[in-house]
Formats: C-alpha cells, structure tokens, sequence
C-alpha cells in the first residue's frame, strides 16, 4: 500500500516549502510558473517578503495578525501566491482586503503600485483554469483595475482537464499539489518547473517536512493527519467518534438509525459527528459519499 503524505495543498506544508529563505530558488520556480514569467530573468532578485498582513482588528474575531502563505518582492511588484481550499465572500474579502493594504503601503512608500494575487482554490466551477477576480466597490464598479490584480486558479478544473502529455504545466501543478502519496508526487513533479534538480528539491522539502512527526503534530489539523495515516490514534477524530458510536449499536453497513428528522444511514451519522467536530466539509464529502450540500445544511 503506497505511503500517504500531507500533501502540499495544506498550509503546513505549502508555508514550510516555500516561505524558506533556503528555498527562495523553489519559489521564484513558482512565481514563474503561475504568473507565466522568464525563470531566467527572476533568478537572484526574487525576495521574501513578511507574511503578516497586519490588519489585526478586520475580519479577525481572533485580533491576531493573519499570515499569508507566501508574498515575494520582485522589482518592487508585490506577488502573493495563497491556497484556500474553499470559496466564499469572506474568503474574497480577506484576500482582496489584504491585497488593498499592499497597494496602499506601495502608495505611501512611493513606489510603484501594483500587486499580482494568485489563489488557488478548489471547486470554482470555472469553464477555465484562471480567471480574473474583478473587485468592485459598493457601486458595482471595478477599483485597481490597471494595478492590483487577483487571478483564481481553479485547482478542481486543472485535475480534471490535466492528462499525461498535456503541456500545460500549471494543470499538472494542481496534481503536485493534492499527491498524497510518496508515489503521486514523484510521478506528477516530473518537468513541473522544467528543471530537473528544482523538481528533486520540491520532493525532498515537502518528504522532510512529512518525516518529521513534531512539525506535522503542531501544525497540521488533526483530520488532516487522519486522513493521511500520519498518526495510528485519534480518539478526539470526528470520523473515529462516528465509528465508535455507530458499532456499539450494533449498526451494520445499510442499515439507519432514527432520528427526528427521519434516518440516517451509518455514513451519515459519521458525517454528523466529523461535523460537531467541525472537520472540513470538503473532506466530509470526499470520506462518506454524502453531497456538501447536505452537509452544509448540518452547521
């Protein structure tokens, strides 16, 4: 059975890669490949910039400073490349309100304007792998149009449409970054960057960080490591809870149990307690079959 991994789509691990001085050459690999750039031309002027966004007090009950994934400086253009794995309006608000304060520092230290955002997101339903996020104000009308600058990566759309031979190297990136296993992600990195030693490097730094269970334990979430067999125990799991309650009843696979609001199957029951939990409905539905929508109804 192939060795599962955190994959690279986790913050985690993304961060852990790529907001490293000793990988800034991964990133302006990156920075290349999602902004259609000459890797040549970035190679020794790309820099990391601090990833606090320092807008404490907005849109932060926690009043903590929120970090981005990974923010690069390149000739004073500010690139913010970021993976959230849902979509919502308070998702495009905290990004776009983020990418509004680098373009009003840029302003106040009198220096050229403009942003480039990146956000790769799963199930966009989008009929392309990027699009343009226009962001309007309170009138319908488009602001930093000619500067800041926010594309969607639909990461969904990229593992559907990518195929062994397609060209397209930012599709086959999407497939880097949901491997979840040793196997996948030696397979998929392959010409990814076009560069054979980066590629290498990419599949060392993410296997370094999965070897190392302290790094995993305090920073990945606990459904996470479930899901990708990093740990052998999780009482406190939704899912394990779920199976727990589910056979002490004696439940076997087809058969409900009765609820209020009519029945539910073990599947289902599983799902409601990975909800109390307050597990991802993304993972919910990939693990149990049941459709987001009525899981969604279950918060």
């Amino acid at each position: 059975m192939p060795k599962k991994i955190c994959p690279l789509w986790r913050d985690a691990i993304f961060t852990g890669v790529f907001n490293n001085p000793n990988n800034l050459d991964l990133a302006t690999h990156l920075l290349a490949l999602l902004f259609k750039l000459d890797v040549e031309k970035l190679k020794g002027k790309v820099k990391l910039v601090n990833r606090d966004d320092g807008n404490a007090n907005v849109l932060n009950k926690a009043k903590k400073p929120r970090q981005r994934d990974l923010v690069l400086d390149y000739k004073g253009e500010k690139y913010n490349i970021e993976v959230d794995c849902r979509y919502g309006n308070y998702v495009m608000k905290k990004n776009a309100l983020y990418a509004g304060g680098l373009y009003s520092s840029q302003v106040l230290k009198k220096v050229k304007p403009v942003n480039q955002m990146c956000v790769m997101m799963d199930n966009l339903y989008q009929n392309k792998l990027i699009c343009r996020y226009p962001n309007k104000n309170e009138f319908g009308k488009e602001t930093y149009k000619d500067t800041m600058r926010i594309y969607l990566l639909d990461v969904d759309f990229g593992l559907k449409n990518w195929y062994n031979g397609c060209t397209d190297r930012i599709m086959q990136f999407c497939q880097v970054l949901v491997a979840d296993t040793e196997e996948k992600l030696r397979k998929y990195v392959k010409g990814v960057f076009n560069d054979m030693k980066m590629e290498k490097k990419l599949v060392k730094e993410i296997l370094k960080l999965n070897s190392d269970p302290n790094y995993i334990e305090e920073n990945v979430p606990r459904e996470t490591m479930v899901v990708n067999g990093l740990v052998c125990e999780a009482h406190e799991d939704g899912m394990n809870e779920g199976l727990r309650k589910g056979e002490s009843i004696g439940l076997r696979k087809g058969e409900t149990i009765g609820f209020r609001k009519g029945s539910l199957t073990k599947q289902e029951e599983i799902a409601k307690a990975m909800v109390r939990d307050q597990v991802d409905k993304n993972i919910i539905a990939k693990y149990t079959g049941i459709p987001i929508s009525k899981i969604a109804s279950w918060y």
